[in-house]
């Protein structure tokens, strides 16, 4: 079974021939997802790409197609897709092949540090009132970047954000707003937000 990813194109062929009387008429059989949606040639114009369930589709009159899948699908497991093409010729004789794909997902978002490191921020008595900010980065995978969240620091595996210069160590939190807390002697002493 062959796979595209999101955002990318899969080509195919089907083998099925009009014969020597001529095609009559192409119909497609679409089927994404397990719904079965049929496109005559009414519904598109051969070599241009026409909207489908999960991207585009090009049918070309040599037999062969192509699909570009769209992004942004809920794809975590994968969307089983199906293509049949059925070729009537003027003689009314009937030909039909036919293609299946599994559209998987594309590529996670990626974190961009500053300039290659860790994002730090300085913070001294004169900013204890007013704070200090600092960026972070990201790009997008396949899929667009809907949040942004804090880990949970009470899930096995959390790396604690490093803080220096003060006697004692943090505990961490997330507060009702999702906001990062940083404890100390079970005083709240620095939030990330």
């Amino acid at each position: 079974n062959d796979e595209v990813v999101e955002g990318q194109t899969l080509t195919g062929t089907w083998s099925g021939t009009e014969g020597a009387d001529g095609m009559q008429s192409l119909a497609i059989d679409w089927t994404f997802a397990g719904t079965t949606t049929t496109y005559d040639q009414d519904d598109f114009t051969f070599d241009t790409a026409f909207d489908v369930a999960g991207g585009s589709l090009t049918i070309h009159e040599d037999g062969t197609w192509s699909f570009t899948a769209d992004n942004n699908l809920d794809n975590a497991d994968g969307i089983a897709v199906s293509i049949t093409a059925t070729i009537t010729d003027t003689d009314g004789d009937v030909a039909t092949d036919d293609a299946s794909f599994t559209i998987t997902d594309g590529g996670d978002p990626i974190f961009n540090p500053a300039q290659g490191g860790d994002l730090s921020l300085d913070l001294d008595d004169d900013a204890l009132n007013t704070g200090v900010t600092g960026n972070l980065s990201f790009t997008a995978g396949s899929d667009d970047i809907t949040g942004f969240s804090f880990a949970d620091p009470s899930v096995t595996g959390f790396v604690a954000p490093t803080v220096t210069g003060l006697t004692g160590e943090l505990t961490w939190s997330l507060n009702s707003d999702g906001n990062l807390i940083g404890s100390l002697n079970g005083v709240a002493v620095l939030q990330l937000s």
